[in-house]
């Protein structure tokens, strides 16, 4: 029997559909999988994540690193002893643990993950840009979550003579039964959610899951904002983090208050139906490598309105047909497209809405990309 490892940091919820989808299907193919974890939780994630709820074969191992830099000596010494067929490392240059294992295993095939992108694609010179391309090269392969990552390992591959791993699709995928549109939720779900957001039935709602961080751009994207251009709109901010006063500030000193509602914490287990009671998905971010909120936001049947910066704004967006570009970086345009987007009427919100559940949302099936992804392993195990 085959065998495929996967090593990563702590089980994140959103991670979890994934490893299930792959453990179900590699069960029906008559492979192993295990999933190891280099511990259960640390201190920069929610403490709702702590304990989650895993129903795929897997170990968390005692950590000594410091921090997010987990160092596992004894997973080391499991898989330098008893090697699957297939390892991947989910943080392949970010643990002392998948540095050691990338430089020391040699009887299994190593794949990377990694979500970077050309539009904001970190260090690239340097000892980092150097130390990067030196892990990516001890790696055959590396599971990309849309083609820009595949175009951020050729950038990579101009840069060296070392070769770079060959990409391997792998969207990062979310459980397409739990998040659904608003017609597969009853009305009083849909009003009680609304009501939670400050919105009656005719408010055109907007949501923007973010952390209240520089990288996410909530600051940029409210100084495009007037009072006339936000008539008939209430904006929900879901999160947390360090700028919330000065968001605050900056909401008032423009007089548009009003239509904005900060939410400090939603359990994961609520945002389903908070996407379906919504009308649009927005996200500013000036750093997104992949957000998770564009796949269930399109399969909650929500048009979108992404940042050019994010990484999977290509799969994501159909621009004027299930969405817009934001185009963060040229205010004039910038300014320009959030006012086709407020003056959207709900009829054209919700024909939007519909074309990212019957197109934009099916690359990230999961069935399909699962199937996909253990076929091109499978076969190269």
């Amino acid at each position: 029997m085959k065998r495929i490892v996967f090593v990563m940091n702590i089980p994140s919820p959103y991670r979890l559909h994934t490893f299930s989808a792959l453990w179900s299907e590699c069960k029906h193919q008559g492979v192993d999988l295990h999933v190891h974890f280099m511990a259960r939780w640390h201190k920069e994630r929610p403490l709702s994540w702590r304990n989650p709820q895993i129903d795929f074969p897997h170990t968390f191992w005692r950590d000594s690193g410091i921090k997010t830099y987990h160092w596992n000596p004894g997973l080391v010494r499991e898989l330098l002893r008893n090697p699957p067929d297939w390892i991947h490392l989910g943080s392949p240059f970010d643990t002392f643990t998948c540095i050691v294992l990338a430089l020391t295993v040699r009887k299994s095939i190593l794949c990377a993950g990694c979500e970077g992108n050309t539009k904001t694609p970190g260090v690239m010179d340097g000892f980092k840009g150097w130390f990067k391309r030196y892990i990516f090269s001890k790696c055959k392969y590396v599971t990309v979550p849309g083609v820009d990552g595949a175009r951020y390992i050729a950038l990579h591959q101009m840069l060296t003579k070392n070769k770079m791993p060959e990409p391997l699709m792998l969207p990062n995928l979310v459980d397409e039964t739990r998040f659904r549109p608003r017609t597969e939720w009853s009305p009083k779900e849909i009003m009680d959610a609304r009501n939670d957001m400050g919105a009656n039935s005719e408010t055109r709602l907007c949501i923007i899951p973010a952390r209240l961080e520089p990288v996410k751009g909530l600051l940029p994207f409210i100084k495009q904002l007037t009072s006339e251009m936000l008539a008939g709109w209430r904006i929900v901010i879901l999160g947390q983090g360090s700028l919330k006063n000065q968001i605050l500030n900056s909401l008032a000193q423009r007089h548009i208050q009003e239509h904005f509602i900060i939410m400090d914490y939603v359990p994961y287990d609520k945002m389903p139906l908070y996407y379906a009671s919504a009308d649009l998905l927005l996200l500013p971010s000036i750093y997104d490598p992949n957000p998770l909120s564009v796949p269930e936001a399109l399969f909650s049947g929500l048009p979108i309105a992404l940042t050019d910066q994010a990484g999977n704004v290509e799969e994501g967006v159909t621009a004027n047909k299930n969405g817009w570009v934001l185009p963060v970086n040229d205010s004039e345009k910038y300014s320009s497209v959030l006012k086709k987007v407020f003056s959207s009427t709900k009829e054209d919100l919700a024909a939007k809405g519909k074309c990212s559940v019957e197109e934009n949302a099916q690359f990230w099936s999961t069935e399909k990309s699962v199937r996909s992804y253990l076929d091109a392993v499978i076969g190269k195990c």
